[in-house]
């Protein structure tokens, strides 16, 4: 019959699973193998009878590993299992045989070869993660940036944060345990035998993982996601009257600390016109100038995939390329011009002082000559007018 026990011990604690298994034997269980998936050691029931358990630092090759085997064979060892820690446990029933190993000094050569290519590892893999970390934050700097100052979704925000710490802190806990293994290569090449560590209830390798995946996923079921909240524009408290927004469409409104003030208002008239309007006020010009990049950004890609989209609605013919120009007044300005749904189109994105605002218009008079009533609207209406 096969019995399954958790390892109450680190994998690295040499004389501590040894011991435990010598335990083990002399209460009739003896070890068949070790999950790789969820540390627990599996067993063989038996008459209880003294049994020796030794660990065996792994050698490099196929080859060299059944060489060792036949020779340990000679010496009354038999091979049982291998640990995914690089490991080779062998058993004796022999009082009398020679120990593997006789003095800590010849353990500790052999256990430094063994330290040395998983030193080689962790290197080579923390320097694939650092590789694969870097690209993945380039990738996702811009969304990272934008959800940080407008605030429209914390769980992301919060995931990715927490999902980049636990790898950074799976990275230095495989540090501290290989820092563990020199300190115990030194005692050993200094003639201290290895001693066992205080056994514990350690989580399963596999739990572990499990929970991790829960603990990046809890952000998502706490905090809110705002990108979706929506409302009615018939009697929407808007931050200003903005022209050419007809009462037919919907409004969505945000707030956080670098930019107090978040709006977009879409609206249709029954003469087929359509206006959005995207509104940010920042808390100072520096942040304005850094949210009308991430902006004109997004705006750009609107357009870029308007423009491939096959969608009544949506798809444009023309340049969809936002161009600058130059307005006084006005920090920064860039327009496109296009044809939307059978009319003239056009969308500008403009920066002044803390204001960010971008508008898209089809079946309007140019954005020449629209631009002046949004900044009229800016320059007399006051935050809380009502549309």
């Amino acid at each position: 019959m096969t019995v399954s026990k958790p390892i109450p011990c680190s994998l690295y604690d040499i004389q501590g699973l040894q011991s435990w298994l010598d335990e083990m034997a002399r209460e009739g269980l003896f070890l068949h193998h070790l999950s790789h998936f969820n540390d627990q050691a599996y067993f063989e029931t038996g008459e209880p009878r003294p049994v020796r358990y030794r660990l065996d630092p792994g050698g490099k090759g196929r080859w060299k590993d059944k060489e060792r085997e036949e020779a340990y064979a000679q010496m009354g060892w038999r091979f049982v299992t291998r640990m995914r820690r690089g490991f080779y446990i062998f058993s004796c029933d022999d009082p009398e045989t020679p120990e593997l190993y006789n003095d800590p000094q010849s353990l500790s050569v052999a256990l430094e070869k063994q330290v040395d290519r998983e030193t080689r590892s962790i290197v080579c893999l923390t320097l694939g993660l650092t590789l694969f970390l870097s690209a993945l934050f380039y990738w996702a700097r811009r969304n990272i940036l934008q959800h940080l100052l407008l605030w429209d979704d914390p769980a992301y925000l919060a995931s990715f944060i927490l999902s980049f710490s636990l790898i950074l802190v799976s990275l230095l806990a495989m540090a501290l345990q290989l820092w563990a293994r020199h300190r115990l290569i030194k005692a050993l090449a200094q003639g201290f035998p290895p001693k066992a560590k205080r056994r514990w209830n350690r989580p399963r390798f596999l739990s572990c993982y499990i929970f991790f995946f829960l603990l990046c996923r809890l952000p998502s079921l706490f905090l809110p996601d705002f990108r979706g909240e929506v409302r009615p524009l018939s009697g929407a408290e808007l931050s200003h009257p903005w022209p050419l927004v007809q009462t037919n469409g919907y409004v969505h409104t945000n707030r956080s600390w670098f930019a107090p003030v978040q709006e977009y208002v879409s609206s249709e008239s029954s003469s087929d016109r359509w206006t959005g309007v995207r509104y940010i006020n920042a808390r100072s010009p520096e942040l304005a100038k850094l949210l009308f990049e991430l902006e004109l950004e997004e705006a750009e890609r609107v357009l870029n995939n308007w423009s491939k989209w096959n969608n009544h609605f949506y798809t444009i013919y023309g340049s969809p390329r936002l161009n600058p120009q130059s307005w006084p007044g006005v920090d920064r300005l860039e327009t496109a011009q296009y044809t939307q749904r059978g009319q003239d189109a056009w969308t500008f994105a403009a920066l002044r002082g803390r204001d960010v605002l971008v508008v898209n218009c089809s079946g309007f008079p140019s954005w020449e000559e629209c631009l002046p009533l949004f900044f009229d609207v800016l320059d007399q209406s006051e935050e809380g007018s009502v549309i």
